[in-house]
């Protein structure tokens, strides 16, 4: 349950300046939602319902957080120099 919700969130908010709580809360929120879900598929047992937790997770924060504008402060680019 972990990995799955909170893979990205992590993983892209120490490390990617992009990330916005918008992106945060519904990668979570989708990483919760297939682990959950993914037992009641029919192929759901033929893989472990946390690789596709942390995939569809880790995707919804990129997409969202590459689709909206950048909300970062203006302290952030001095924690992460180019």
């Amino acid at each position: 349950l972990y990995a799955g919700c909170f893979l990205p969130a992590i993983l892209f908010g120490l490390h990617w300046k992009r990330g916005n709580s918008t992106a945060v809360c519904t990668s979570m929120l989708t990483g919760a939602a297939v682990l959950l879900l993914w037992p009641l598929l029919p192929f759901g047992a033929a893989v472990h319902k946390v690789f596709p937790s942390m995939l569809l997770s880790t995707v919804t924060y990129i997409v969202l957080s590459t689709q909206m504008r950048d909300t970062c402060d203006d302290r952030v680019p001095t924690l992460f120099p180019s």
